[in-house]
């Protein structure tokens, strides 16, 4: 440093002439004045650095910002998508419930309809219940008492009520005649 000054000390030496200090002192001011300059210019460049650091950062954190969104959303996509499968398997399988259940309503409706039928059949007279109607047209009524059963012959010519005992200590043919000879006219 010492001897920075000494070389500068031999040139001012050298400058003694007035226009030459003159010159001397305008190239320090130049020189001061491209100092300050370039000072600003540094300071401009700087602040415009530290801004150009600061919308760097704005749009970092703006970008997280963005990706986490954009994850919460996937994560959201993918919850929503997974649950409209699930809807999608229980509508088939209620649609599959839904087709057996038809399938076993048109059975019983069915079994229903056939049963609606036996019973309108079971409902007609027999036989034996037609026999008995028929029977008892003619003024026969089959009466239990005291553990026998005895036909009633109701006789309206004569009337008079008949009784004849039903059992079988008499065959058929006597109590078929009896009967008849108590209806006759």
């Amino acid at each position: 440093m010492e001897e920075a000054k000494t070389q500068i000390l031999k040139l001012t030496a050298q400058f003694n002439s007035e226009t030459l200090k003159e010159t001397l002192n305008k190239i320090k001011q130049e020189l001061r004045d491209a100092e300050i300059a370039h000072k600003t210019k540094m300071e401009a460049i700087e602040d415009s650095i530290n801004q150009v650091k600061r919308k760097n950062k704005q749009v970092e954190s703006e970008v997280e910002r963005l990706q986490m969104l954009q994850d919460k959303n996937a994560a959201s996509f993918t919850k929503k998508n997974n649950e409209r499968i699930k809807l999608s398997r229980r509508i088939i399988e209620l649609e599959q419930e839904n087709e057996e259940i038809e399938a076993r309503l048109n059975e019983l409706i069915e079994k229903n309809t056939h049963l609606e039928e036996e019973i309108k059949v079971l409902s007609y007279p027999t036989v034996e219940e037609l026999y008995y109607e028929i029977v008892k047209g003619f003024g026969v009524d089959f009466v239990k008492k005291e553990g026998a059963v005895y036909a009633k012959v109701v006789n309206k010519n004569r009337n008079d009520v008949f009784t004849v005992e039903c059992s079988e200590k008499f065959n058929q043919q006597e109590i078929c005649e009896k009967i008849w000879k108590y209806i006759e006219f």
